[in-house]
């Protein structure tokens, strides 16, 4: 059976992971940004070619993207939640370059 990743879970447009603090997408609180515009990435080098966002390999930081692929489709929270972040990335229809980068995007905080 085949699973569209697009119409699962209960995500603010259908697939950003919203917590009580955030609203409306839009990061106001200075704890939901990412310090020094750095962010850990445990992900693929490629990413690194970004011209306006770094991300670095994780080492000692306490906050970090992490990417999972659990079958609940395609989503991120938006911007900095603290800890291992999770951005899940649903191996069946997830898995293309225009979608990780999008749900990388809500990551950084759009």
């Amino acid at each position: 059976m085949k699973v569209n990743p697009d119409e699962m879970g209960n995500y603010f447009e259908g697939d950003i992971m919203l917590s009580k603090n955030v609203i409306r997408n839009v990061i106001r609180n200075e704890y939901y940004r990412w310090p020094g515009d750095i962010m850990a990435l445990c992900v693929y080098q490629f990413y690194q070619t970004s011209q306006c966002i770094r991300f670095t390999p994780r080492t000692n930081h306490n906050d970090y993207i992490l990417v999972l692929k659990n079958n609940t489709g395609c989503w991120s929270s938006v911007g900095r939640q603290g800890g291992a972040q999770i951005v899940n990335l649903q191996e069946n229809g997830c898995v293309y370059k225009g979608i990780v980068m999008h749900e990388l995007t809500h990551a950084v905080g759009f």
